[in-house]
């Protein structure tokens, strides 16, 4: 299945605020207040942010002590194009373990490649029976593993996992982490994949400084100067301290947005048992049906490639779904769209998706334009499903509801090769 928070949603400006409203702007304020307070002179706020090409500038108000080599998140810059100024976040992608051994109760985990993790990150260790920390099953990421056995709703990723354990990191492609549990009797299965489970930002790593600014690559073209409202923050990601402080504001915060959507839409947090939305998961499942066996039996197209389609339609009824139930939070203008369309849009040649259009084929077609994190705000730090595809990079792709022009990655996650939408705005770039 896929996560709900594939599903856009919208807080209300505090112009028009009920009790649930004002609970979370309060946790929000708290949060944010309690992570500038810890962090003291740590915390390097910005008295002028600008971009040119991929090379970004900061100044601060009173100097910084930021060395060139330095490993700094930057965030709270806002303004056209601040998506490339801010720190990525990516949260869910599961890493190859190489080696994982246990002395004593540290953990040591060895990474088949660089794993761009940072000291202080929560993080789950799956498919390693003897050194896994327990899975939450309520993490979409995480229902794929035989531990989660729980497939028959779609749930939104909280901000963190009280399952997961903090790591410190050693070098790029070692960490450790605590586990107090006496280890198994016999070595368990695979060494298995590290999956991240706290949105704690990649750090940029600091090109050239003065005594009061300092610069980092972008991870996007950010155009020249560019109408910055807001100018943003950074701090020492190799802090420890400062790193945990982060942790808990980010996990305060997501707290905070899930008792919110809580309150104004539980359909966003339990299981869906809606017979519509049921019935059109289940139709979807069924045409995927023969490329799965397809898939197993030739390997042609992988099965990657054929999960990875059926999770990027499968956001179609969902979406649909959370158009009828979650008025006044659900993005306005998808969620008028959606409400338009019905359960009989969803099969042999339907409006909003077309179960003739799962072949192998297709889905291969779609899989050069579809991305390994297709959550990224840039293609910086994510990949193409297809090795050696630029597709998915290069490529724009018109999204289907709202006619904007976008990198075919960030249009795949919500289209897969079903997607057929009947307002002329299709995504056939995707098809064969």
């Amino acid at each position: 299945m896929t996560r709900r928070t594939k599903a856009t949603y919208i807080i209300p400006a505090a112009a028009s605020v009920d009790n649930t409203d004002n609970t979370f702007y309060n946790s929000y304020t708290t949060a944010q207040k309690n992570f500038a307070t810890a962090l003291g002179t740590k915390l390097v706020s910005s008295s002028g942010t600008s971009g040119s090409g991929t090379t970004v500038t900061m100044n601060a108000p009173f100097g910084h002590p930021f060395q060139v080599g330095t490993k700094v998140i930057v965030g709270g810059v806002l303004g056209p194009g601040s998506d490339n100024f801010n720190s990525p976040i990516s949260v869910g992608t599961a890493i190859p373990i190489s080696t994982i051994t246990k002395s004593g109760t540290t953990v040591t985990v060895t990474t088949s490649a660089a794993h761009n993790l940072v000291s202080n990150f929560l993080v789950n260790i799956q498919g390693s029976t003897a050194y896994d920390t327990t899975p939450d099953c309520t993490i979409a990421a995480n229902q794929a593993y035989s531990k989660c056995t729980q497939i028959s709703g779609v749930y939104i990723t909280p901000a963190a996992s009280t399952t997961a354990v903090p790591i410190t990191v050693t070098s790029p492609a070692v960490f450790t982490y605590t586990d107090p549990a006496v280890p198994a009797a016999t070595p368990g299965v695979g060494p298995g994949t590290v999956v991240p489970a706290s949105g704690i930002a990649t750090p940029f790593t600091i090109t050239s400084r003065t005594n009061k600014s300092f610069q980092y690559t972008a991870q996007g073209t950010v155009g020249v100067g560019g109408a910055i409202t807001s100018n943003g923050w950074a701090f020492d990601s190799s802090d420890p301290a400062s790193m945990a402080s982060y942790v808990t504001k980010d996990a305060a915060i997501g707290t905070g947005v899930s008792t919110w959507l809580s309150s104004k839409c539980p359909q966003f947090t339990t299981q869906i048992t809606d017979p519509a939305y049921v019935s059109n998961v289940n139709a979807i499942n069924d045409a995927y049906d023969s490329v799965v066996n397809t898939s197993f039996i030739t390997g042609n197209p992988p099965i990657a490639y054929v999960n990875a389609a059926r999770k990027a339609d499968l956001t179609i009824p969902l979406r649909m779904y959370l158009a009828t139930v979650c008025n006044g939070i659900y993005d306005g203008q998808l969620g008028t769209t959606f409400r338009g369309f019905t359960p009989a849009s969803i099969g042999p040649g339907g409006a909003a998706f077309d179960t003739n259009a799962i072949t192998p084929t297709n889905v291969t077609t779609w899989a050069k334009y579809a991305a390994v994190n297709p959550s990224a705000a840039s293609a910086a730090g994510t990949t193409g499903i297809v090795s050696g595809s630029t597709s998915w990079s290069t490529t724009m792709v018109t999204e289907p509801l709202t006619g904007l022009s976008l990198p075919a990655y960030q249009v795949a996650k919500n289209y897969g090769p079903g997607a057929a939408f009947s307002t002329g705005l299709t995504v056939a770039t995707f098809k064969s």
